[in-house]
C-alpha cells in the first residue's frame, strides 16, 4: 500500500465529513492518536517515559508518512491530553516529555485500509484505461499530475507537470466526470493540499488585502474563458469581497481586455476552428454560450461599466509613473519581452504589476499573512519568474491557488465553498494548464486552418479529418514543435501536408475504433457475466421457492401438531371434570338416599351434616366443574370440533 496516498485520501475523507468551520490541526487528532496507540503498543503498553515529541513525530511518519510541525504536534497533543483526561494514560510536560501507558486507539484502522484499498481501484481504473487505448501505464505520471498543485503552491520547485504524457490529463478531464473515480483523485489531491497547508502554520485570517487583477482573471470572471475557470474565478471574488479585499486593475490590464476582445471581434470567422482546439479560448466560450459576433461586441462594449459594477479600481498611468518609469528599463521587461514574442504591451503590463505589488507589500514579508497585495491571475502559461520560489515571496497568485488558501484559512466565510468546487477546480484547472502549454499558438491555428481549407477545396483531405486533427491538437497530442517540423516546415509541400494530415486523422480513428472495440468487447463480458449472473439468480430462486414451500409444509406440520396438543390437551381436562363430575353426582346420590331414607337411624348431627353437604355440592362445585354443555361434556366429536375452532381463531389473531 502507499502509506503516503492513503494519508492524503484519509486526510481528504476526515475533511469531508468533518464540519465545515473545524480548524485544519482538528483533522490530525485521530491520526496522532494512532501514532501514540502505536507508539505505546510498541513499548509493551506499559508506563513509559518519552524525552521529546520528536519521538511522537517519529512514530507518526513511520505510520503515515507525513510529518507534522513540532508547535502544531504540541498544539494538538494538548487537545488530546485533555479528552483523555486520565494521566495514568497520558501525560504531556511543558517541555516536551510525556508519560504514556496502555493507550489504544484504533478508530481509524479500518478508514486508512479502506483508502489504500481505494489507491489500488485507482492504480487499477488507470491501468485499464491504459491498456484500452494503448498507452504506456505508469502511475507515478498520475500521482504527479494529481499532486502538481501541491508542490507548485507549498514548495519552491516546480511541478513535472509539463513533462508528461498528453493521455494522463486526458485521463483525469474524462474521470472528472466519473464521480467514484473523481472523489478518490478529489481525495488524495485535497490530502496533499491540507498536509502543506499545514506546514505552513496560517493561523491568522488574511483580511483587507488588495487584488491587482490580470487580463486573464477578469476575462474568467465575465465567462469568456473555461466554465470551470468562471466558476472559480466568482467563487474568489464573491470570498474576497467578504473578507473585505480591495479589488484594482492597472490601466494597461484594462486596454489589453478591450486589445483581446477586439481581435477576437475581427477574426470571428476562425470562432469554430480556434474555439474547438483552445479550450480557454474567448472563441471556445462562445461556442459554449452560442455567442454570436453582435453579443461579443455588446460585452466588449460595456466592459467598463462591468468593472465598476463589482467595485474593481482601474490604476492609472498617471498615478504610478514612476513604476512604469522603472519598469520599461528593467532587465525583467527586456527578458520577458522575448519570452512574449516583443509584445511590449503585455511584458510591461505584468513588469509593471511585479513592482506595484511590490511596493504596497514594503518589506519584511515572512509569510503569506504578510503579503497585502497580489497580482491576480488565472492564467495557464508559465510564469518562470514567479514559480520557484515560496509562496510568500512571490508577486502573483492564481485563483484557484487563492481559493484554496482562503478556504482554508477562512473556514467560517468558505462554508459555501463546496469540497467538490476545490478539488475539481483543482484538477481541471491544472488539465486546461497542460493542454494550454502544449498546444499550438492562434497565428499557427490560423496557417493550418488555411492550408487544411486549401487541402479540402482540392479533395486531398475531408472535413473528417480536419476534425480529427482539431481533437487531437485539443488534447495536447500535438504540439507546437511538432506542428512546425510536420505540417508547417518550408520543405513540406501541400501534397506532403495533406498526407500527414491524414496520417494524424488515421491515428485518431483508430485509436476511436479500439476504444469501441475495447468498450463493446467489455459490453459483451458485461452481458455474458449478466447472463450467468440471471441464471445464477434463476437458481437460486428456484431454490428459495423450495425453501419457501419445505419452510411452510413445516410451519403447517409444527400448526398441525400444536393444535393436536392443544385438542388433547382439552379433551384430557373436560374427561377429567367428567370424571369428577360423576363422581360427585353419586356421592350426592348417595348422601340424598341415606337422608332420605335412613334419617331416622342416624343421629341429628349427621344429617345436619349431609344435608349442609348437598347444600354445597349443588350449590357451589357442580357450576364449577361443569364448564362445558351437556353435549360437549358427553359427546367427544362435539367437543374436538369446539377446541379446534377456538385454536383456529386464536392461531389466526396471532399473524394478524
Amino acid at each position: 500500500m502507499d502509506k503516503l496516498l492513503a494519508t492524503y485520501s484519509l486526510l481528504g475523507y476526515l475533511k469531508e465529513t468533518s464540519s465545515s468551520k473545524a480548524a485544519i490541526s482538528d483533522l490530525y487528532i485521530p491520526i496522532v492518536k494512532k501514532a501514540l496507540s502505536e507508539y505505546a503498543k510498541e513499548h509493551g503498553l506499559v508506563e513509559y517515559k518519552g524525552r521529546s515529541l520528536t519521538e511522537i513525530s517519529n512514530k507518526i511518519f513511520e505510520v503515515f508518512e507525513i510529518s507534522i510541525p513540532l508547535p502544531i504536534l504540541g498544539k494538538i497533543l494538548e487537545s488530546i491530553e485533555q479528552q483523555i483526561n486520565d494521566k495514568n494514560i497520558f501525560e504531556l510536560f511543558n517541555d516536551g516529555s510525556f508519560i504514556i501507558k496502555s493507550y489504544v486507539f484504533s478508530d481509524i484502522d479500518e478508514l486508512f485500509e479502506q483508502e489504500g484499498q481505494n489507491i489500488n481501484l485507482l492504480k487499477d481504473d488507470y491501468c485499464v484505461y491504459c491498456q484500452e487505448n494503448g498507452y504506456q501505464f505508469d502511475f507515478e505520471e498520475l500521482k504527479k499530475f494529481i499532486l502538481a498543485q501541491n508542490m507548485e503552491l507549498f514548495s519552491d520547485k516546480r511541478s513535472d507537470l509539463l513533462e508528461l504524457d498528453f493521455f494522463v490529463p486526458k485521463y483525469v478531464s474524462e474521470r472528472l466526470n466519473n464521480p467514484s473515480i473523481f472523489e478518490l483523485m478529489g481525495k488524495i489531491y485535497l490530502g496533499s493540499i491540507i498536509e502543506s497547508y499545514l506546514k505552513q502554520n496560517i493561523t491568522t485570517k488574511v483580511t483587507d488585502a488588495e487584488l491587482l487583477l490580470d487580463t486573464n482573471f477578469f476575462i474568467s470572471l465575465i465567462d469568456l474563458n473555461t466554465e470551470d475557470a468562471f466558476h472559480t474565478c466568482n467563487q474568489v471574488y464573491d470570498l474576497c469581497r467578504q473578507l473585505g479585499y480591495k479589488f484594482t486593475m492597472l490601466y494597461s490590464t484594462y486596454d489589453q481586455i478591450h486589445v483581446l476582445l477586439s481581435n477576437r471581434i475581427n477574426d470571428f470567422g476562425n470562432k469554430d476552428y480556434i474555439g474547438t482546439v483552445r479550450c480557454a479560448d474567448v472563441f471556445s466560450a462562445c461556442i459554449r454560450r452560442n455567442i454570436d459576433k453582435t453579443t461579443l461586441e455588446r460585452i466588449k462594449d460595456s466592459v467598463l461599466k462591468t468593472i465598476e459594477k463589482k467595485g474593481i479600481t482601474i490604476i492609472k498611468e498617471a498615478q504610478i509613473r514612476e513604476i512604469v518609469d522603472k519598469a520599461s528599463r528593467s532587465r525583467e521587461y527586456k527578458d520577458l519581452l522575448q519570452i512574449r514574442q516583443n509584445n511590449k504591451e503585455s511584458a510591461l503590463n505584468d513588469v509593471v504589476a511585479k513592482y506595484y505589488v511590490e511596493k504596497k507589500r514594503g518589506q519584511n514579508i515572512k509569510e503569506f499573512v504578510d503579503a497585502k497585495c497580489w497580482f491576480l491571475h488565472n492564467s495557464y502559461s508559465p510564469y518562470d519568474y514567479s514559480y520557484g520560489r515560496k509562496i510568500h515571496d512571490r508577486y502573483l497568485i492564481s485563483a484557484n491557488e487563492l481559493l484554496v488558501l482562503l478556504w482554508l484559512s477562512n473556514p467560517a466565510q468558505g462554508q459555501n465553498i463546496s469540497i467538490n468546487d476545490i478539488t475539481k477546480g483543482g484538477l481541471a484547472s491544472y488539465v486546461t494548464k497542460y493542454r494550454r502549454s502544449k498546444m499550438p499558438t492562434k497565428e499557427t491555428l490560423k496557417i493550418i486552418k488555411k492550408r487544411a481549407d486549401d487541402a479540402l477545396s482540392m479533395g486531398s483531405i475531408t472535413e473528417r479529418d480536419n476534425f480529427n486533427l482539431c481533437i487531437r491538437m485539443a488534447e495536447g497530442h500535438l504540439t507546437q514543435k511538432e506542428v512546425d517540423e510536420s505540417l508547417l516546415a518550408d520543405n513540406v509541400t501541400d501534397e506532403q501536408f495533406a498526407k500527414k494530415l491524414k496520417d494524424y486523422s488515421e491515428e485518431v480513428v483508430n485509436n476511436q475504433q479500439k476504444q469501441k472495440q475495447n468498450a463493446n468487447a467489455t459490453i459483451e463480458e458485461l452481458k455474458k457475466k449478466n447472463v450467468e449472473k440471471e441464471s445464477k439468480i434463476e437458481g437460486l430462486n428456484k431454490q428459495l421457492e423450495l425453501v419457501k414451500d419445505r419452510l411452510k409444509k413445516l410451519e403447517n406440520e409444527t400448526t398441525l401438531e400444536k393444535k393436536r396438543t392443544f385438542v388433547n390437551k382439552g379433551v384430557k381436562k373436560v374427561r377429567i371434570h367428567r370424571t369428577v363430575y360423576i363422581g360427585i353426582v353419586c356421592i350426592i346420590c348417595i348422601l340424598w338416599s341415606i337422608n332420605e331414607f335412613y334419617s331416622s337411624t342416624i343421629s341429628t348431627i349427621l344429617a345436619s351434616v349431609i344435608s349442609f353437604i348437598l347444600f354445597l355440592t349443588t350449590t357451589f362445585l357442580i357450576p364449577i366443574i361443569d364448564q362445558a354443555t351437556i353435549k360437549e361434556f358427553f359427546c367427544k366429536k362435539t367437543l374436538i370440533t369446539k377446541l379446534e375452532k377456538e385454536f383456529d381463531d386464536s392461531h389466526n389473531t396471532k399473524n394478524n
